[in-house]
């Protein structure tokens, strides 16, 4: 345990980034907050994840959401971690490995960098490839896989975002040029101890082993490839018939589609496999960015060749796609169920707001709606 504890006074941030074990690992520090905290550990925010205050921080706040309400909750996550009393304070957001170099030094400004320790959770590029295609689909893309591996490998990404989460070695520098690389710690996952990450977060906080148990109930299953390849079909039809991506954001990302993946999988549906040259490429990139990482003089737990690692290359006698029927079903329910969840919303919105007592005038309202009726302006002429 003394070998990882990092010592008192430590504000650890877990930036992840994406598809790295965050939700995981953010949910057994939201269901062991009460443990955590009587061993001298805070786990920061008021929910499980405060993916909105570092969404707007990062300067990626989506547009169903209240930026000024956003900055609110980012000024509250920032007292919290700095005014704290427990001896060491963690809060975790894969949307940090979004931060551009300006944001991170925003971040590193707000929360004092003296006390710092950024910690990032890695994983095999070529583990990570399919369920990153998937959840970009939950946010609209129309690519298929094929031709997004192709885009992201020859430089012409339709979602640039990708490299900048997974281009590993950048983002260790990112976060180690602000904070020192010696304040940099990165995890690389073991992908075959699953108790791996959350005991390793143990001992860098002193937590007595077993604090962190991952809930069972929670679910962030990557989607199988044929509801992948529906919710495709769905996103190329929903963009032809030119419809709102606000409206898709709030129905099919935060809703329907977390509805589509409570559904339990059968044994033999298709998982979502990457094409031979895809895996030889990931692994490549994979190698030069371990390499880098040991070099930047960060602190590495695990091994760093388990980023060159590959994964099971696809069959190349696969047949067309054939859709199951209860998927197209599953969908469809799901976005009714959104439809009606939103409206709730909306109603609920739109009666506390005429509930809510008229706003009394200001001085200077007064005087000018006094001089609009001595003037006649503003009135309505027929």
């Amino acid at each position: 345990m003394t070998e990882l504890l990092l010592p008192e006074g430590t504000r650890l941030v877990h930036v992840g980034p994406h598809k790295t074990g965050s939700t995981a690992l953010q949910g057994a520090f939201d269901n062991a907050r009460g443990a955590a905290l009587e061993q001298g550990v805070r786990y920061a925010g008021r929910t499980r994840h405060e993916s909105v205050a570092v969404r707007w921080v990062t300067d990626r706040i989506l547009p169903q959401q209240n930026p000024v309400a956003a900055e609110k909750r980012w000024r509250e996550l920032v007292t919290e971690l700095t005014e704290s009393p427990e001896p060491r304070v963690v809060v975790s957001s894969e949307f940090f490995s979004d931060a551009k170099e300006e944001h991170v030094e925003a971040v590193v400004r707000d929360l004092g960098r003296e006390k710092l320790t950024i910690a990032i959770t890695l994983r095999p590029l070529a583990k990570i490839l399919p369920s990153q295609w998937q959840q970009y689909l939950q946010r609209g893309m129309t690519h298929s896989y094929d031709e997004w591996l192709d885009r992201t490998f020859n430089g012409t990404s339709p979602t640039p975002s990708f490299w900048q989460r997974h281009r590993h070695d950048a983002l260790v520098r990112r976060w180690g040029d602000v904070v020192g690389f010696d304040n940099v710690v990165v995890i690389m996952l073991d992908g075959k101890d699953y108790g791996f990450l959350p005991h390793t977060f143990e001992e860098l906080l002193g937590l007595r082993d077993g604090t962190l148990e991952v809930p069972e109930d929670l679910v962030n299953r990557s989607l199988t490839f044929h509801e992948a390849e529906m919710l495709r079909a769905f996103n190329v039809q929903y963009k032809a018939e030119k419809l709102p991506m606000p409206l898709y954001d709030r129905l099919v990302n935060t809703r329907a589609g977390h509805y589509l993946k409570h559904r339990r999988p059968e044994a033999g549906e298709a998982r979502i496999e990457t094409p031979g040259w895809a895996i030889e490429a990931a692994q490549k990139v994979g190698a030069e960015m371990a390499e880098n990482i040991v070099a930047s003089g960060a602190r590495v737990i695990g091994d760093p060749g388990t980023l060159a690692l590959g994964a099971r290359p696809r069959s190349e006698d696969e047949g067309p796609v054939v859709l199951d029927p209860e998927l197209s079903a599953r969908l469809a329910v799901g976005l009714v169920l959104a439809g009606q969840e939103v409206q709730e919303i909306d109603l609920r919105a739109a009666r506390r707001a005429a509930e809510r007592p008229p706003r009394p005038m200001t001085a200077r309202e007064m005087l000018g709606a006094a001089r609009r009726r001595v003037t006649g302006k503003g009135t309505r002429r027929h």
